[in-house]
């Protein structure tokens, strides 16, 4: 899971650059897109790849076969800014129990020498200043 959302995340940010880098450069998208139409871009600006490569995906609660439970995406845009696997889960998954089971996953991979108690507090801290920012 780890090494597939890494994958990802990299190539979103590489799409996502890529498009950065051209809608700056000439104002928008479809400008850069005109200018490739009529062989009018400078040599090293020609062929920038960007816009969106489309993936499915499943999970499966492996860790706990007893649980039948899965997800599919219906579809992630690699190059659509949405971050990491997880994030992408939190945002379209309306299956509580695989949240916070991707939740723990996430912390256990990323953040594996913080404990429970230090999570807690972090997570009650940011809860506090969100509600004071309210």
């Amino acid at each position: 899971m780890k090494e597939f959302n890494e994958l990802l995340t990299q190539a979103d940010k590489e799409f996502h650059n890529r498009k950065e880098y051209a809608e700056k450069k000439y104002d928008s998208a479809d400008n850069y897109w005109n200018l490739e139409d009529v062989d009018e871009l400078p040599e090293e600006d020609k062929g920038i790849s960007f816009g969106y490569d489309k993936t499915n995906f499943k999970l499966c609660n492996i860790p706990n076969p007893e649980d039948t439970y899965s997800y599919k995406a219906s579809r992630y845009d690699i190059g659509d800014g949405e971050d990491s696997v997880f994030d992408f889960i939190r945002t379209t998954c309306s299956h509580d129990v695989l949240i916070e089971s991707c939740n723990k996953l996430e912390r256990e991979m990323y953040y594996p020498d913080i404990s429970e108690t230090q999570r807690e507090f972090v997570e009650n801290a940011t809860k506090e200043e969100a509600a004071l920012l309210k």
